[in-house]
């Protein structure tokens, strides 16, 4: 069982899987085209799992939109064994080889490629990846989905749980949170299935007390 400080990260790779993240990463060079298209998706949902959780102290500031600094990662960064797990990364490797540093909203040549792709999903881009795909995931939550982004990430996202990992499914444990019905109500709690990048495995949610 793998702690996480923010196992409501994985609740955003819904989004991940509805925007196609994978394979627009995949036929772009962003953010590097000396890395694989494997390494480009990993680097991209560690840089949003970071903002989605506040790891980055500019995140945590109050306002309407989520950073849009570099977010740093030092030769010893460390990261969240969690974050890494839903990654596709094995959070037991000696080395973690990825950039230096990533701007969720300088995304280069990628930028008109997104901006088009979430056109033809009627929304409009905030210019920030990691806000982008928080918005498109909230669009389904009955009486919420034009809330701030603040509210969001604290009401449904940043809370923090256990990772349970098998051959074939990844469970996710979060503590309860007062509006988790509405997750419910938009089936944000049913499992997602089969998820590429994580060996094919399931993603599952279970709820506990605080």
């Amino acid at each position: 069982m793998i702690e996480t400080r923010c196992a409501g990260v994985a609740l955003l790779l819904r989004a991940v899987l509805d925007a196609h993240l994978p394979s627009l990463l995949s036929n772009d060079d962003f953010p590097s085209p000396a890395l694989s298209p494997e390494q480009r998706l990993q680097t991209v949902l560690l840089r949003c799992f970071e903002v989605w959780s506040g790891t980055d102290s500019a995140s945590d500031e109050p306002g309407e939109s989520l950073d849009s600094s570099v977010i740093p990662a030092e030769p010893e960064h460390e990261y969240d064994a969690g974050f890494l797990l839903l990654a596709g990364i094995d959070p037991e490797a000696e080395a973690i080889h990825l950039p230096g540093t990533l701007s969720l909203s300088d995304l280069s040549s990628f930028q008109q490629t997104w901006e088009e792709h979430l056109a033809g999903l009627r929304l409009t881009s905030t210019g920030n990846l990691a806000e982008d795909l928080l918005r498109l995931w909230a669009r389904w939550l009955r009486g919420f989905a034009d809330s701030s982004v603040p509210f969001l990430l604290e009401n449904f996202i940043r809370r923090p749980g256990y990772l349970s990992v098998s051959p074939t499914e990844i469970k996710v444990e979060m503590e309860q949170r007062t509006l988790d019905m509405v997750l419910e109500m938009a089936d944000y709690l049913a499992p997602i299935e089969t998820i590429a990048w994580l060996g094919g495995r399931r993603l599952s949610f279970t709820l506990s007390a605080d």
